[in-house]
């Protein structure tokens, strides 16, 4: 009964049953990327905009998630980054993890001393914290 009752309402002039990738979405230049969303918890949480669905900026959300496993030949770690690493439009890594989080397709990630200095790009930085600003 709830069920058929929920396909009469409307928010937003929008069906109280709509599917979730067709309202959220992260829009970048010409395109918009569609998302899935999950329970209260798990979920992409933006503004609604009538008769376009739910827009940036996409608010409090799970923008990224790393799930290590364990095998028998050691640690996986993979990960989904949901607003992808910049926000400079022209960037080839604007729009790139989100649209790997659309599709649920997770990252694999190095996990292992010799996974990550196989994958390094850069030196690593080590930050220190000075006694006057303990």
């Amino acid at each position: 009964m709830a069920v058929r009752c929920a396909r009469f309402l409307k928010w937003g002039q929008l069906p109280a049953v709509a599917i979730a990738s067709v309202l959220l979405g992260a829009g970048h230049p010409g395109e918009r990327v569609p998302l899935h969303g999950g329970a209260m918890f798990s979920m992409m949480a933006a503004s609604l905009v009538p008769d376009v669905g739910f827009t940036e900026p996409l608010g409090p959300s799970n923008p990224y998630i790393q799930v290590v496993t364990l095998h028998k030949d050691g640690p996986v770690a993979e990960a989904i980054l949901a607003s992808s690493q910049t926000p400079d439009p022209s960037s080839p890594f604007h729009s790139d993890q989100t649209r790997l989080y659309a599709t649920k397709t997770w990252v694999r990630l190095p996990f292992t001393r010799t996974e990550v200095e196989a994958a390094a790009i850069a030196p690593p930085t080590i930050l220190t914290i000075g006694a006057d600003e303990r």
